[in-house]
């Protein structure tokens, strides 16, 4: 599932959105329970009547990512996404516009 990075991420990557993976530092925006795709967010569990405790679910929608933990396969991903994306979002130069005639 995609997640939304911080703005001191995105700024760094020049990507907005990546896959979650396991050990992400997440924060939670805003939270709506009963969800069907959900992440499952280690330290946020909810006690039962009968004292067992409970995973919520949390929508990917709610969450931005904090810190990413990068692998080899992971920094080459970003790196050729930010690629693309800058290449897409370069405006053109005089030098690139053809003079009338």
């Amino acid at each position: 599932m995609s997640v939304a990075l911080l703005l001191h991420l995105k700024n760094k990557y020049n990507v907005r959105f990546v896959l979650m993976r396991k050990d992400d530092k997440v924060m939670i925006m805003y939270n709506i329970f009963k969800e069907k795709w959900v992440i499952h967010v280690e330290s946020i569990i909810c006690e039962k009547v009968n004292r067992s405790t409970v995973n919520i679910g949390i929508n990917t929608s709610n969450i931005a990512i904090m810190k990413l933990k990068l692998n080899k396969d992971r920094k080459t991903f970003l790196e050729q996404k930010g690629k693309d994306r800058s290449a897409k979002k370069r405006k053109f130069m005089n030098e690139d516009v053809i003079p009338p005639l």
